[in-house]
């Protein structure tokens, strides 16, 4: 259903990652012919206007911020039943993944991790925008 609503303007290439209120998935623009994220609303929750407005809410939120360790909200859209928002495709790891792969990180790299992700909290936060969803499984 994802693929042929977003068909016009987007190839949907694969899922990259899934939370409880949405999917995400690797993309590419027809457009312009980049790669981007396309976070959609979860079938499931389309129906409910509060779930809806909280959605898009997210992205207004977001496409007001422009910081270096924020991904960038370029569209929200509606294609039919499919509800979405796309942003700058990441191409970092995961912190869970490294985790993952690795066990445990150095002291530098943790300091660089804690650096970046306390300067685009404190970048939100100065703008009234409080996150509520930092895990490890962000990208890095």
């Amino acid at each position: 259903m994802v693929r042929s609503a977003l068909a016009p303007d987007y190839d949907v290439l694969e899922e990259i990652g899934r939370g409880g209120m949405a999917v995400v998935y690797r993309a590419r623009e027809r457009e312009l012919g980049r790669e981007v994220a396309v976070k959609v609303l979860a079938p499931a929750l389309t129906m409910d206007p509060a779930f809806v407005e909280r959605f898009q809410r997210e992205a207004r939120t977001a496409a007001q911020l422009e910081h270096p360790n924020i991904a960038p909200i370029y569209r929200v859209g509606r294609a039919g039943q499919v509800i979405y928002f796309v942003m700058k495709l990441l191409r970092g790891q995961w912190l869970a993944g490294v985790l993952e792969e690795r066990g445990r990180m150095t002291a530098a790299e943790v300091r660089r991790v804690l650096i970046e992700t306390a300067s685009a909290i404190g970048y939100a936060a100065k703008r009234g925008v409080v996150h509520r969803d930092i895990k490890p499984e962000d990208d890095l």
